[in-house]
């Protein structure tokens, strides 16, 4: 009986374990991937039109601290970000951004309430 009780509860810490492992925010690095992937949309988008003299250079993102979206995979995170716009230059920039996790990685969330 105690043997039981000990197996449930080491079943009940491992799945506690594993879901929090699964629902990790996104580290720096995955930050960065993500929004790299979307600003390069707005580069190609640019681009299309003829102008790939206003291509965004994003250097770093810096995840300050982030927040899970209730019953998500949704993670509303504060950062800083590390950028060099066309005409204005270098810069550094403290945002909130929305990460959701998809089976390829992170990605930036668009419209969600920023």
């Amino acid at each position: 009986m105690k043997a039981a009780s000990c197996l449930k509860a080491s079943l009940g810490l491992g799945l506690i374990l594993l879901q929090s492992a699964c629902s990790r925010p996104p580290s720096d690095s995955d930050a960065l991937t993500a929004y790299q992937q979307e600003v390069g949309q707005v580069n190609h988008a640019t681009e299309q039109l003829g102008s790939s003299a206003l291509a965004i250079t994003v250097h770093s993102v810096h995840v300050l601290n982030c927040e899970r979206r209730a019953d998500t995979d949704q993670y509303r995170c504060e950062a800083q970000v590390e950028t060099t716009l066309p005409l204005i230059g270098r810069q550094t920039q403290n945002t909130t951004l929305t990460f959701g996790k998809t089976d390829h990685g992170w990605v930036v969330v668009r419209g969600a309430g920023n």
